[in-house]
């Protein structure tokens, strides 16, 4: 999708900044313009500010966005989605993030730290994954109801595709 996109709007760098944090906010293009996260509309000039760009740029974004078919089509369906991460420690969640190189493209991996983590007796509260097509260093990260063992956090590392292992 990402390279759809960029293909789209190649020739405006930062109509293309502009379009990229949308999609990594989850944000949407409204059905007359204006950028919105969860129906809720943002400011074209906040989010210029945020993401170091003229709020033209985020203008010029939106009438782009708005004026091709496949690009509204896209973006008219974004949603932003909770991260429970950043709270997690507060109320005693566990937080694991694995890293791997194009973990996404290893079929199965996400039933792999699932498994490893459920057989340990854990649940799981929420898994976050990074699109390989979107970000460079991708990430998986898995909230639980209570810290993983030193134990499985060894089985996870052990996983075809993991890399590393970080206890947030």
């Amino acid at each position: 999708m990402w390279e759809k996109i960029k293909l789209l709007l190649d020739r405006y760098p930062a109509q293309k900044t502009v379009a990229l944090e949308m999609l990594k906010r989850g944000f949407s293009i409204g059905e007359n313009g204006g950028i919105y996260c969860n129906g809720v509309e943002i400011s074209d000039s906040k989010f210029a500010r945020t993401i170091g760009v003229d709020r033209r740029a985020v203008t010029a974004a939106e009438k782009t966005i708005l004026s091709n078919a496949e690009l509204k089509k896209i973006f008219s369906k974004f949603k932003a989605t909770l991260d429970l991460s950043d709270v997690a420690i507060e109320n005693n969640l566990g937080v694991v993030e694995l890293r791997g190189t194009n973990s996404a493209k290893v079929p199965g991996i996400l039933f792999r730290i699932t498994k490893e983590i459920s057989e340990s007796g854990i649940s799981i509260r929420q898994i976050i994954a990074d699109d390989t097509g979107i970000v460079s260093d991708p990430k998986i990260v898995v909230i639980t109801d209570q810290r993983i063992s030193g134990e499985v956090l060894t089985r996870l590392k052990n996983i075809q595709g993991i890399s590393e292992v970080v206890i947030k």
